[in-house]
């Protein structure tokens, strides 16, 4: 995904990456410098681990204390330099997510729409980019880890209710999850709403 993106776009991600890196190894290196007799499990995306770069190196530089690295075959099995250890588990087929088919930002005012997926659950509630997101279900929703959660076990075809505020006037929609995403967010004409 990232492959599509502008250099200076790639630039602004890799040093985005390198910031989330280095915050993530200080929280850690915070709570086990308070904590020594405790040890913690940090789950992460290989590019965040793979050869002790991203976090293990920058812990290891803050505990003084080399942190075990441990990789999964998923994506075949890495090189025996990447990591300490190599856990090998059958892949787990999940059953389908139920999506939106939105993009959001948090904002001061609350969770905003960003985007809206055409022919997605979304699309079809007639949201629009620059709503606001106030419940989904009984669920009231403050910022965008809300709607995740809300979602965490939610499969195809779940219905519910959706409450938005656009141009400050209330609005009740009925939404109903969809498999996937019709259309890749980087295709020119799959979003609602002028970028």
């Amino acid at each position: 995904m990232h492959s599509r993106t502008s250099s200076k776009g790639f630039e602004k991600f890799f040093e985005s990456q390198l910031a989330w890196d280095e915050g993530m190894a200080f929280a850690a290196a915070k709570y086990l410098k308070k904590n020594p007799s405790q040890q913690m499990v940090i789950i992460a995306g290989g590019g965040h681990i793979i050869k002790r770069e991203g976090i293990p190196d920058r812990l290891e530089r803050q505990i003084q204390a080399k942190p075990a690295v441990v990789l999964n075959s998923l994506n075949g099995i890495p090189d025996s330099g990447h990591g300490d250890y190599l856990l090998f588990s059958p892949e787990a087929k999940l059953a389908p997510a139920g999506k939106i088919g939105i993009s959001m930002d948090d904002t001061p005012k609350g969770v905003v729409i960003a985007s809206v997926l055409h022919h997605g659950a979304g699309s079809k509630a007639k949201l629009l980019k620059g709503d606001l997101i106030k419940k989904i279900g009984s669920t009231v929703i403050k910022n965008t880890t809300d709607v995740m959660l809300w979602a965490l076990d939610k499969k195809p075809g779940h219905a519910t209710t959706i409450e938005t505020s656009r141009n400050s006037q209330f609005k009740t929609s009925k939404l109903i999850l969809g498999k996937k995403k019709p259309f890749s967010m980087f295709g020119k004409k799959s979003i609602h709403g002028k970028k």
